[in-house]
């Protein structure tokens, strides 16, 4: 059986850690998954192809996902629930949860060292 859903380029883009859970998520099924792209279509369990076509993107473009196999209904709302899913402060690994906090910490420093005529531009 053959799927294909027509999705677009989620807000916040495929990152590079996105792209990589991406692939991984569709190794995990036996079903052959592409990905289409402006008549480009490449296998969406390749790391560098998945990074080669999705990265690049801006937020809104069309792809289509195509899913082949037994299991295609099954794998491709899995892969719809990946795709959909914001990326939240609630969601980011703890590493990315500190590294958060520690630029609004130093923007909020740095922010009171600030000379006027940089206060200026910034209210500008």
């Amino acid at each position: 059986m053959e799927k294909k859903r027509v999705f677009n380029i989620p807000e916040g883009g495929f990152t590079v850690q996105k792209t990589l859970e991406f692939t991984q998520l569709n190794s995990s099924f036996e079903a052959e998954i592409y990905v289409e792209k402006n008549n480009k279509i490449i296998n969406a369990k390749s790391i560098l192809g998945a990074m080669s076509l999705l990265i690049p993107s801006k937020i809104g473009t069309e792809f289509t996902l195509i899913v082949k196999g037994k299991d295609a209904e099954y794998t491709i709302q899995k892969i719809t629930n990946f795709i959909e899913k914001k990326i939240t402060t609630s969601n980011l690994s703890l590493w990315n949860q500190e590294g958060i906090e520690n630029v609004n910490t130093a923007l909020k420093e740095s922010h009171s060292r600030w000379t006027l005529d940089v206060q200026n531009v910034a209210k500008s």
